[in-house]
């Protein structure tokens, strides 16, 4: 019987080596943990990032295939509305992507 990794594990182990190679790199990286209890503010990215020479992103984990779930879209045309820009990664292949005009757009359900 052939075992496909959930899928929930395959987003957070992407996202691990996304951060590890991005801390590497200089950035500074803070886990938004916005998804539980009282304080949950449904919709933001998983992760604010900074960097000294690149600025600032908002940066969203999905497994491969992965979309956005209705209040991510929402805070993305926000950002998007005042000229902010939210990346979607899988792991640290997409690195590159940080770089470019922020994708958020291409992940819309």
């Amino acid at each position: 019987m052939w075992f496909k990794e959930p899928r929930r594990k395959v987003e957070k182990t992407g996202a691990q080596r996304l951060i590890n190679l991005m801390r590497n790199e200089g950035w500074k990286c803070r886990r938004l943990n916005v998804s539980a209890g009282i304080y949950s503010t449904p919709g933001f990215p998983d992760y604010f990032c900074t960097h000294y020479k690149h600025g600032q992103r908002w940066i969203e984990t999905k497994a491969p295939g992965g979309k956005l779930r209705k209040e991510q879209e929402e805070f993305a045309r926000d950002c998007e509305m005042a000229n902010i820009g939210v990346w979607v990664c899988h792991d640290e292949k997409d690195y590159p992507l940080l770089f470019e005009k922020s994708n958020w757009w291409k992940y819309l359900r």
